[in-house]
Formats: C-alpha cells, structure tokens, sequence
C-alpha cells in the first residue's frame, strides 16, 4: 500500500498519496454530515488510484474537518473553490505531473467543476452524485435540518441552519444558493464523468452539463446509498471506485518523480498549533497533534479515539474544537483514526473492529505522545470510543484519566457482534431501498432524513439486544464472585488512581449499561475515589446539539486540570 504524505496549504491540512504518474488527481470532498460517511471511500478512492500510478492529493476545505477556521467564518464557497485551486497548484508542483484531473462528490462536485471553469489545465471532471445546483443542494440541506433535528428550548437562536450538528451561517447558506454548473465550454475541454446515485433517474442534470464538455460519460454510482447511511455503518463502493480508477487512468502518462516535500506541514491559528502525525509502525495511524501557542514543552495531553466509524474530527467537528479549546490552556491533544478508520491504514484482518482488541494501536498513540516527553495523560472516547478508552486504561498503566462518553458497552462478546452487525446491515439496506423507491429529486430532498428517523428504531433495537444478551453475563458473573468483572476494573482503575469521568446524556442508552454493572445511578462505581459522573440535559448519543458539546468541552476541560490523585501502591 502507497504510503501518504501529510501537506498543509492555504490554511488547509491534506494527504498527498504518491505515485510515479504524468496525472494527478485532487479529490474534493462532500460537506458535514455526507463527508464524515464517505471519507473511508475518499481514502480507499485514493489508495486505489495511487496503486494505478496517479498521485492523488486529499484535503479539507478551509473551516472543516482539520483544517484552520470555522464553518462559521464568511465567505465559504468563494475560499471553498480557491481551496481547490490551490491544491491543484500544490500537486502539480510537488508531483511535477503534468494534467491533473478533479474528483467531486456531492457539494464537492459543483465546487470542482467552478474551480475547473477559472483554468485551462484540468484534464478530466469526474462528478459524483452532484446536486443540480447550489439551490437545490440548499434545498436538501433545509429538509435535513429539519428532519435530524434535536430539541432545545435553552440553546441561544443561531443566524443560520444547523445540519446534524454542523452551523452553516446564513451569508453561507446564501452563497451556496447561487453557484451554478458554468454554462460555457471548460478550457481544454476535459473528458467528464457524471456518476448517478444507483438507479436514480439522470433528469435534466446531463443536458445542463454539455456545455461544460463535449464529452460525457453517464454511468451508474453503485452502492452510493450504502455509502452515505451513516458514518459507522458505511461500505466502500469497491464497484464505483474500480471504475473511477479505470476511468481517470485512461491515457495516463507515466514518468513523474515521486514527491519531495521538505518543509514540516503546520496549522497555526489564534491559539493553537497542529501538525499532522504518523503513528505506529511504518506510519500505518496517521492523526493531527495540536498544541497551545506558548513554545514550551506541554505537559498533559488529551488523546481522542474514534467513536464508531467517524474518523478523527468527531460528530460535527466535536473532538477539533475540544483540541483548540484545551490548546489555550497549554493542554496537548492528538486525535488520530484507529486501524481501517478514517486516515489510518487497515489492519491485515481487514475491516475495523470498533470494539476488538486495538492495544496496539492505542499503545501507538501512548508511545508517540511519551517520546515527546508527555507523562500526563487522559483518554477520551464517546460510546465504542469509551470502550477503547476503559480498556486502554485497564491494560496499560501509563494513562492518568479517562473520560467515558454515552458508552453503551463494558464487555463486547459475540452477542454484542452479532446484534452490532444487523444494525449496519439494516441501514445500509434501508438506506438503498428508500432512495431506489423515489424519484432522484425527493429522494435528495429527504431519503437521508426519513432514513434516520427509521434507522434510529433500529438503533434502539439493538441496544434493546446488547441489553438483554449482557444481562445473562452479568447474572453468571455474579453467580460465581459476588461482584462482576466491570465491578472489579473499576475497583482496579481506583486503586491505581486511575481518574475516570463518565458523561451521560441524561436520558442515553448508556446509563442502564452502566446501572446494570454498578447499581442504581451506578452509585457502586461513584462510591469509588477518583470515580465521577456527569449528566449532560437536551442531547443525543452523538452530542449533535452545539450546547451539548459546549458542555462536554467545558467538564472535559476541568477534569483534565485537575491533579491525578495518588495510588494506594504508591502511597505504600
């Protein structure tokens, strides 16, 4: 496999994957909630073209993912386009390819193809189920808004839309309204790809495309809809990328050098500065350590594991904007992708195990952190991240704290695995049979918001299953010690002084777990010196409302301030 190389540009943070070819290829990605369920396929689209001899360059626009600024920031889909200039200018001058060809999915689609129209040396526009116009795609961010909604009658009103927890300003918003497929021919005239999502009826979107090309090419985006369920229950289309990769070397010339990048890629923002890391052996763990602006050596850091499926960033940017606000205060943080999640390569057993054994992994991050000279640290997961979390901390002594989010699992089994399984299969298949049942148009305007509504009661179908098959550990265990396994971890961690904090949505799944090992309100584990909970009011298990998550910075940042208390052995 190709390894990658971390590039930082125009306030942007990306991943070059490099290879001896004459055509590179700058991947433009879809926005919020679509980004977080395609970026493995944006990563395996990547790796796949690298493999065929194109070097391809991934990034984030500016104000998302790990990239400077904020959603919030103005002027959005002009600096969004420029951004992709820029990457094209980078690839070309790092790689010395020759032509470099766009990928764009979704919103990334209509964004590469204004970027396209501003120059005369793009090869070839591959569109990915693109929306038919910035109106439109306005139209189906509203309808999702709405439907994936969260009460909250406390939060402060906010000028703009709110779509599953990613603030999109109101100037934005109307800026995303005008843009428009360009209505003359592209200089060079580059070959174009339109891929539909599945069997979605191809409309009127190809006849407003010809001005762009003379040639089009109009083929199915197979398992589109699998892809874009929901960030954890995502398969890679391996059919739609084994074409794309056909299709954008078709040509290709070979002979470029591979590239040589000498300078160090850094984010330095208003109170922070980040640089993405390798981790592990050969790299194979690829995140981004952030630390304050003060220039000495920071003594305490936060390391943030997947939650699910959701690559390092978090739900709606959850774990960037803890590393910044924890960065003021001199606290470091590295937030990076367990194996076959996200950025990070698969392990050889393939698929990514969200709740398997990742000691490895997890000591890698340890390992990377302490041989920059930082001893204090804290482990912070949300629901299969908490678990990664609590068994890190029982397995390797070197941490101080752990900070157990909504997590619905203490002990995984194979009931866990089986019910886990059947949840992401009935997304997925929801998901396909919603959009293939409606016409292209309502199904971009509310397949993914009516689908989250039924695959939320698939949701408490399974935690309903967890529940009931880890009812039957628990009785046996009690059975047989008079206090079960989880009890006992708990009694460990405390001794060792071991800090542990758990957070709860006031109403999540999580809570009964957690009762069920330790008793009402899980007093057996709070009892316990060093042991906490909090409970967090008007939220769902990812932490979707803006409030919620300005809560959960707030506890995480006073619980890793305080000081960790001192074992009973190493009082004795």
């Amino acid at each position: 496999m190709a390894s990658i190389v971390p590039v930082a540009f125009d306030d942007c943070v990306g991943w070059l994957h490099p290879a001896a070819g004459g055509r590179g290829v700058v991947l433009c990605s879809a926005f919020g909630y679509e980004e977080l369920c395609s970026r493995r396929t944006m990563h395996d689209l990547a790796e796949a073209l690298a493999r065929a001899g194109l070097p391809v360059l991934r990034f984030d626009y500016h104000g998302t993912a790990d990239s400077a600024g904020s959603g919030e920031d103005p002027d959005r889909v002009r600096t969004w386009i420029a951004n992709i200039g820029a990457a094209v200018d980078l690839i070309r001058r790092e790689t010395g390819v020759g032509e470099v060809a766009l990928v764009g999915l979704r919103l990334g689609a209509l964004l590469a193809a204004c970027a396209a129209a501003n120059r005369d040396d793009i090869c070839a526009l591959a569109l990915l189920a693109p929306p038919r116009s910035g109106r439109t795609y306005v139209r189906e961010l509203k309808a999702l808004a709405h439907l994936l909604v969260v009460p909250d009658a406390t939060a402060a009103p906010f000028d703009g839309l709110e779509v599953a927890g990613f603030r999109v300003a109101r100037e934005t918003i109307e800026a995303l309204s005008r843009p428009d497929w360009p209505r003359t021919t592209i200089a060079g005239t580059p070959r174009m790809l339109l891929m539909h999502p599945d069997d979605a009826p191809q409309k009127a979107l190809p006849q407003r495309l010809t001005a762009l090309s003379p040639t089009i090419e109009n083929t199915p985006f197979e398992a589109y809809a699998r892809m874009m369920c929901d960030p954890t229950a995502s398969v890679v289309p391996t059919h739609a990328i084994a074409h794309l990769t056909r299709w954008l070397s078709l040509g290709a010339a070979a002979g470029a050098p591979l590239p040589i990048i000498a300078s160090k890629p850094v984010l330095v923002g208003d109170s922070y500065i980040e640089a993405p890391a390798l981790l592990g052996e050969g790299g194979r763990l690829t995140g981004i350590f952030c630390r304050g602006l003060g220039g000495h050596q920071p003594k305490k850091a936060v390391v943030f594991v997947n939650a699910g499926a959701i690559y390092h960033v978090g739900w709606a940017r959850m774990n960037v904007e803890m590393a910044r606000e924890l960065a003021r205060a001199d606290i470091a943080s590295l937030r990076f992708d367990l194996a076959g999640i996200g950025d990070s390569e698969a392990s050889h057993e393939g698929a990514p195990h969200l709740y398997g054994a990742l000691s490895e992994d997890m000591r890698a991050a340890i390992d990377w952190l302490q041989a920059r000279g930082i001893l204090d640290l804290t482990v912070f997961g949300t629901c299969s991240g908490a678990y990664q979390a609590f068994h890190a901390a029982i397995s390797d002594r070197r941490i101080t704290r752990i900070a157990l989010v909504n997590q619905l699992c203490f002990i995984w089994g194979p009931a866990y695995a089986v019910q886990l399984e059947a949840w992401r299969r009935t997304k997925a298949t929801e998901v396909a049979a919603q959009i293939n049942a409606r016409d292209a148009a309502i199904a971009a305007l509310s397949a993914r918001g009516l689908l989250a509504r039924s695959l939320l009661r698939a949701k408490q179908l399974v935690k309903f299953g967890l529940r009931h098959a880890t009812n039957l550990f628990v009785r046996g265990s009690l059975a047989w010690s008079g206090k079960n396994l989880v009890e006992r971890w708990f009694e460990e961690l405390s001794q060792r002084g071991t800090q542990v904090l758990l957070v709860y949505g006031d109403n999540d799944p999580g809570l009964s777990e957690l009762e069920r090992y330790m008793g009402p309100e899980g007093r057996r584990a709070t009892a316990l010196p060093g042991v906490r909970k909090q409970l967090i009011e008007n939220t769902d298990h990812t932490f979707t409302p803006n409030e919620a998550r300005r809560r959960l910075r707030e506890i995480l940042h006073a619980f890793v301030m305080r000081q960790p208390a001192v074992s009973a052995q190493a009082a004795e």
